[in-house]
């Protein structure tokens, strides 16, 4: 008995630690979990690391999207999305909002986006963690005043490669390209 007991802690103290992760990447502020009950609409999806690892082993090798796909994700330790849209505007505060971006400020988060509407009251804010000059996560905020979204994705990835994971597994489509406006013509003399 004595020796099957170090056994079982070594084997269950890392699914306990998995498991304890998979609850605090999902974790939205109690305030902000609350919209749930005020939505006309929501999602909560939660991907954690073991679910990931069963699709990417389900995934058709031989078929080149599929492939691609499980190249994305074989990096990616989670993903989880809330997504909460309303009839009515502004159903969250402000500083509830606030304190969650807050929980991302350590020094190994840094705002890629950072978007403040007053016109329209759209808010975005895209924040990559990065460890080791990798990309080893991902937070988008989207506080519009008819709807809220939280997505995060931990894991190291590839920008590039994530952005086509957008649309699928509840990850909002993002439009990663950037645009430029021709430069004004002169008359030159």
């Amino acid at each position: 008995m004595r020796k099957i007991l170090p056994i079982c802690i070594a084997i269950l103290a890392p699914i306990v630690s998995l498991q304890a992760q998979d609850a605090q990447l999902c974790k939205l502020p109690a305030s902000l979990e609350q919209l749930k009950a005020k939505a006309t609409e929501a999602s909560d999806i939660t991907l954690p690391y073991n679910m990931l690892k069963m699709a990417g082993n389900a995934i058709n090798k031989d078929n080149t999207n599929e492939a691609e796909a499980q190249k994305i994700l074989s990096g990616i330790k989670g993903i989880c999305v809330h997504s909460y849209k309303f009839d009515k505007d502004v159903q969250y505060n402000e500083k509830d909002v606030d304190a969650l971006r807050l929980e991302f400020s350590d020094p190994t988060w840094s705002a890629m986006v950072k978007v403040r509407n007053k016109k329209n009251g759209e808010n975005v804010d895209v924040l990559l963690k990065t460890e080791r000059g990798a990309i080893a996560g991902l937070v988008v905020i989207v506080a519009k005043p008819e709807e809220f979204t939280f997505v995060r994705i931990d894991g190291s990835m590839d920008l590039a490669q994530l952005a086509k994971l957008g649309g699928q597994f509840g990850i909002p489509k993002l439009d990663m390209s950037v645009q430029t406006k021709p430069a004004p013509k002169t008359d030159s003399k």
